[in-house]
């Protein structure tokens, strides 16, 4: 690339960047015709609405206005309704819903970007994050979202970009989306300190300048590999007598377990006593800000804690749904057990020979479930077949890359992608999508590498390709990749056009665009006509 013309290079990355403008434009048309053909009657969409209203009248959230969810949703939507003057209304919901949906599918696409090098992964990657994310056209204005669109935010912040990234103003953002989340959903906040945590944990080396600050963190990274095992059976076990609750807590404790000792072994970078200080110092003081916040708007000190903390604990024993296995699972998970086994006891026996094979089979399964959704198959597929060996692609990622920056990334991805699927507890309903989508862009990034062993390989064995070869073989392979991902967004988009020519829309107050077919439609005009 150092011999390429610094005009032509100006060019490609602006072709580059107007195509994934196109895309972006094209998904928000479409998002938005989903959005506004999808009504359920169930209580979600209009109860959040409800909340959202009855708060900005009342304020004193959990004392008066009753929520599920933490302040800091309705503080934040709250303070943007002020300074843009709107009323929360269903089409307002799916506006903002909308607004999350694709930033979270952006970030995704940049995550893989930035990891592969390559723009090719950008519509790749942003095609798989949304047509896995279609889920947000059942639930409008639901804060999975919001949560979804700050989970990837987090992890977009420690993936480097052109620029190199300062440790402690990432770790202040960390904080910040961090104390976010504990007080949107405790859960999902809970879930990124535990993120941040292993990942600190584990990047923190001796330093004889501070004993103390080496013996403690020393303490810490003795009790996380036991806690990160506990934890999912700790988290699940109101439920694990109930069918696939023991399977999910026991897949994984097992990629957890494994991921932390292959990076514990195989390094990355150093942290230093102000990263922790400035995560912790951020989240408290954002923590007291939005508390502060709840109190000034009415909330009490019992009601709050009742509502963020309380109440979420009794959740699993009211409602819960399992997640679903494909019989294979149990022997795919036997056989990542080994693999992981062997990788620790006799790295060698995984290395050279065996790398590429056993990597091969990774890419197929990676490529099998990530493929899945492309063509909107049975998302149980897909994690049955990436879940077993998440801990394999981010080891191998690790393995690929010498810079410490790349290495801490994959790690906090890797750490990231797999707390993150315990959102699917106790209802693995939207959650499951919404925690899983961090699959998009570390599959994203084995791929890439499984094309860069496969020419390596080609290379050794046939001594090299020409340069027209070569050139011509990325042109395929840049048009061909994108392309079932394309026709899958086509598809999905055509299917939502038609569904609109057999509805009408409401023409109802806040919900004119709303459209549903003729019976449901006259039935909600006559109710509201009559209420």
């Amino acid at each position: 690339m150092s011999d390429t013309p610094a005009w032509l290079r100006w060019t490609v990355r602006c072709v580059c960047w107007a195509l994934s403008a196109a895309l972006v434009a094209w998904a928000a048309e479409v998002a938005l015709v989903a959005l506004f053909v999808q009504f359920h009657t169930y209580d979600d969409e209009g109860y959040v609405l409800l909340s959202l209203i009855n708060y900005l009248k009342h304020g004193a959230l959990y004392d008066v206005v009753y929520t599920q969810y933490g302040p800091f949703f309705y503080q934040l939507y709250g303070g943007l309704s002020s300074i843009f003057h709107f009323e929360f209304t269903n089409t307002v919901a799916r506006y903002l819903t909308a607004i999350n949906w694709l930033l979270t599918c952006i970030l995704c696409a940049s995550i893989a970007q930035r990891l592969t090098r390559r723009w090719l992964w950008w519509p790749v990657c942003f095609i798989a994050s949304f047509i896995h994310l279609r889920i947000s056209t059942d639930e409008p204005m639901h804060p999975g979202s919001l949560t979804c669109l700050l989970w990837v935010f987090a992890v977009w912040l420690v993936v480097p970009g052109e620029r190199e990234t300062r440790p402690v103003p990432r770790a202040i953002a960390l904080g910040v989306v961090a104390a976010a989340l504990l007080f949107i959903k405790i859960n999902v906040g809970a879930f990124l300190v535990a993120v941040v945590a292993l990942w600190i944990v584990v990047r923190v080396k001796h330093d004889a300048s501070r004993p103390t600050f080496s013996r403690v963190f020393r303490v810490l990274r003795a009790l996380a590999l036991p806690v990160a095992i506990v934890f999912p059976f700790a988290l699940m076990r109101p439920l694990l007598g109930e069918e696939g609750f023991l399977m999910f807590a026991s897949m994984t404790a097992l990629n957890l377990a494994v991921l932390f000792l292959l990076v514990r072994k195989q390094g990355i970078g150093a942290a230093g006593p102000s990263e922790p200080v400035a995560i912790v110092v951020a989240a408290v003081i954002t923590s007291l800000a939005i508390i502060a916040t709840a109190f000034a708007h009415g909330t009490s000190f019992g009601g709050l804690l009742e509502g963020v903390v309380i109440d979420p604990l009794h959740h699993p024993t009211v409602i819960f749904l399992a997640l679903e296995w494909i019989p294979w699972a149990v022997a795919l998970t036997v056989v990542a057990a080994i693999a992981a086994a062997l990788k620790w006891w006799r790295p060698g026996l995984l290395d050279d020979r065996w790398f590429v094979p056993s990597h091969a089979i990774l890419a197929a399964a990676l490529a099998a479930g990530f493929l899945s959704l492309g063509f909107q198959t049975s998302f149980r597929v897909f994690h049955s077949f990436v879940m077993p060996f998440a801990w394999v692609g981010t080891a191998w990622l690790l393995r690929t890359r010498t810079q410490p920056a790349d290495r801490d990334a994959i790690a906090f991805l890797g750490f990231a992608y797999l707390i993150g699927y315990l959102q699917s507890f106790p209802i693995a309903g939207s959650q499951y999508f919404w925690g899983s989508v961090l699959a998009m862009p570390l599959a994203c990034a084995v791929l890439e590498e499984v094309v860069r062993a496969a020419a390596i390989r080609v290379k050794q064995r046939f001594g090299g390709w020409r340069p027209s070869l070569q050139r011509m073989t990325q042109f395929a392979a840049a048009a061909v990749v994108p392309l079932p991902f394309v026709l899958s967004l086509a598809t999905f988009s055509g299917t939502r056009a038609d569904d609109r020519e057999l509805m009408l829309p409401f023409g109802l107050k806040g919900a004119e665009q709303v459209e549903q077919d003729e019976t449901e439609t006259t039935a909600l005009q006559v109710l509201s006509e009559n209420a």
